[in-house]
Order: C-alpha cells, then sequence, then structure tokens
C-alpha cells in the first residue's frame, strides 16, 4: 500500500480529522511551508486548515519558524521523536511505564515507520546562528531538535520549576541513547524526588545516565550542550525582567565563545556534586521511614497510593490504574498532606514529603568521603 494512503488511513483510526490529516501530510513531505500554500496545495478553507495546524502543534507533531521576511512557515516535527512521544503521553495516562514496550508494533509505531519514510527533515533550531524561544513550548521543542542532533554527549543542570513536555524530552533521550550518545546531568534534590526513586534508578542502572545531584542554591543556570556544539539555556528571571518581552524562556545559540562558557560551568557543576548512587541510598533509607509512618496512620490503598510517589513520582498513575474518582483521589491527597508524608514541590505536583534535606545529604557525603580518604592512607 502507498505509504501517503498508509499514512491517512492510520491518523483517521487515531482520530484526527480528514483535514489535519491532510495538512500533516503536506507538512510532512514539503515543510517548511508557509499556511497560504498549504491552504493553496489543498484548494482548502484558510480557517480550516488554521484549526488543523493549531491541533497538530498542540499535539507536538508540527513545529513552525519564521524564514523569510518573517513569514511563518511550518514543518514536522521528527516523526520518529513525535509519535513516540505522542504514544508516550497516552501511555503514562494507565500504567508506569515509560515509552511504548517492546511487544508487537503498535499502531504509533506503524505510523511513525510510514512517516519516516516521507519525511522531508528539517530542524527550526539550526535555522538561526542564536534563537531567543518565546514561549516554554517553543523552548521545550528547540531543546529536543538540538538533541536531536546529538552524535556524542549531552550534558544538562536542571533545577525546579521544569518544562512540563517530559514525554517529548524521554522520545528524544531515548533515540539517542540507544545509538551511543552519553547523557550527563545534574539536577537538584527536588528532582530526584519528582521523577521517584525506581526511575532514577533506571536512568542510571539500565541507560546508563549519570545523574549527579548538586545544592538549588549552588545552581545558577539551568542549560543544556549538545557536542560542544549547540547551547540551550534558560534565562533567569532577572534577564527577563531585564530583557522585556523580547527577551523570551530561553536561548539556542552556537556561538563559540558561549558554549566554552557553559561548557566549563558544567565542569564546575559536576565536580561540587554528589554522584547519584549515592543520594539514592540515602533516600532509599529516608522512604522506608516515610512508608512507615504512612502504615502507622493511613489505610492500605493511602500506603500503596504514597508508595508509588516514593517509586514513580509524578509519573505515578496509581489512582487512575485503580479507579478511583476525582473525590476518592482529593481525599487520599488530604489525609496524605494532613498527616504530613506528601507535599506540593514548586511545580505545584505531589511528592513524598521525605524528612531528609540536602544538607543532610551533603554532610553525609563530606563524611563518606573523609572516611574513604583515611582508609587510603591507612
Amino acid at each position: 500500500m502507498d505509504d501517503r494512503v498508509r499514512l491517512f488511513q492510520l491518523m483517521l483510526e487515531l482520530g484526527f480529522d480528514r483535514t489535519s490529516t491532510q495538512v500533516y501530510g503536506v507538512v510532512l513531505t514539503c515543510g517548511p511551508v508557509p499556511k497560504k500554500a498549504i491552504v493553496s496545495m489543498l484548494s482548502g478553507v484558510s480557517t480550516e486548515v488554521g484549526s488543523a495546524l493549531r491541533q497538530l502543534q498542540e499535539r507536538d507533531l508540527v513545529g513552525s519558524v519564521y524564514r523569510r521576511l518573517r513569514r511563518r512557515q511550518y514543518y514536522a516535527i521528527s516523526p520518529n521523536i513525535a509519535w513516540r512521544s505522542l504514544s508516550s503521553e497516552l501511555l503514562w495516562r494507565t500504567t508506569h511505564e515509560l515509552g511504548p514496550g517492546d511487544g508487537s508494533p503498535s499502531t504509533y509505531e506503524e505510523i511513525s515507520a510510514v512517516a519516516r519514510r516521507l519525511y522531508r527533515p528539517y530542524a527550526a533550531a539550526l535555522a538561526h546562528q542564536e534563537w531567543d524561544a518565546a514561549t516554554a513550548d517553543e523552548f521545550a521543542q528547540l531543546i529536543c531538535e538540538v538533541m536531536g542532533q546529538a552524535r556524542r554527549t549531552i550534558v544538562a543542570v536542571s533545577t525546579s520549576p521544569r518544562l512540563p513536555q517530559v514525554a517529548s524530552f524521554w522520545a528524544t533521550l531515548s533515540d539517542r541513547l540507544g545509538v551511543g550518545v552519553t547523557y550527563r546531568r545534574v539536577v537538584d534534590l527536588d528532582e530526584v524526588i519528582a521523577h521517584g526513586l525506581k526511575i532514577v534508578t533506571r536512568d542510571i542502572e539500565e541507560h546508563g545516565i549519570d545523574v549527579m545531584v548538586l545544592e538549588r542554591d549552588r545552581i545558577h543556570q539551568k542549560f543544556y550542550v549538545v557536542d560542544g556544539s549547540f547551547l540551550a539555556v534558560f534565562h533567569s528571571q532577572e534577564q527577563v525582567m531585564e530583557g522585556g518581552t523580547d527577551t523570551g524562556v530561553g536561548r539556542i545559540t552556537t556561538r563559540g565563545t558561549i558554549l566554552r562558557r557553559y561548557a566549563r560551568r558544567f565542569r564546575q557543576y559536576a565536580d561540587l556534586a554528589i554522584p547519584g548512587r549515592f543520594v539514592l541510598r540515602r533516600m532509599e533509607i529516608a522512604a522506608e521511614e516515610l512508608l512507615q509512618r504512612a502504615r502507622e496512620r493511613l489505610g492500605s490503598e493511602d500506603v500503596a497510593w504514597v508508595e508509588s510517589l516514593v517509586h514513580y513520582g509524578t509519573f505515578s498513575r496509581l489512582p487512575v490504574t485503580r479507579g478511583w474518582s476525582r473525590d476518592d483521589k482529593a481525599r487520599a491527597e488530604e489525609r496524605a498532606v494532613e498527616i504530613g508524608v506528601v507535599r506540593r514541590n514548586l511545580d505545584g505536583d505531589l511528592v513524598p514529603a521525605y524528612r531528609v534535606t540536602e544538607a543532610d545529604i551533603r554532610e553525609r557525603y563530606e563524611a563518606f568521603r573523609r572516611e574513604e580518604g583515611h582508609g587510603l592512607l591507612r
């Protein structure tokens, strides 16, 4: 069967309307392309095409970029990333797993393969030497495009609050990790808690991600450096205030002097940071203490939910898998907050309320290093 026909069929099966499917086909094979040209090619109505483009952008299948006389043009986001991301978003609503399984090919896997054969590659992040992203969604997409170019290494520094497009980030990263790219990441303790101890353990043990933890007040800027060739840096709140509305959320740049500066900054952060495995051991002890408190005060269902937060953090879907109503979930949250076993983090998500701080872990780590040093001298 012709790939174009099969793409059309699969998208209709997934609930896309006819106009969105036709528009995606044009953008996939011809992008970047302006809206006016899409309307012309499809002999369509401008308002219908505009609505379809918005729907496709909301699902992170299509991006846009200003080119030639500041005209907005639309392009397809890499199908290998976009469809895997969309599949993961749906999966996270019903299970603890991250990304599609290894079983028989799903509809999303098939549509990804079909779309890849039709795809005209384009990455907006490569269109300019510097680019200030106006919105969080735009910046998240540009970061994913930059990471998608990685051939050797990605290094990153992150603190709360974070960009919410987790599925797109994970789809891009897993694709790059699968071809041997190394990923080193400095984060604050809140990120470890928010991601869940089992997920962070999986990242380290199964995917080989070098996770390091540094106190939040020591991290002064969030950024990604890809292959020493691309930098994505978040603007600080002070920069946004000083720069006005044109400053945006963050910047993509390929300027060598700036890249080298941030590469040095990453090394400085990494030298100060605590290895992720050490932090996980301390957090596992704290988790046992927290769950013991929960068992003493809560029923078995509520304890199971708190335990799922420990293991899977904000990716926990236990209330969904057990069919809790909105009221059931609200009552469980209220009880857990009341006895002090969960709290809201800076992103507003409910996470375990461990009785351990960054200062506690730092003290333990320095003591461990001193003991290790004494052992070497004996």
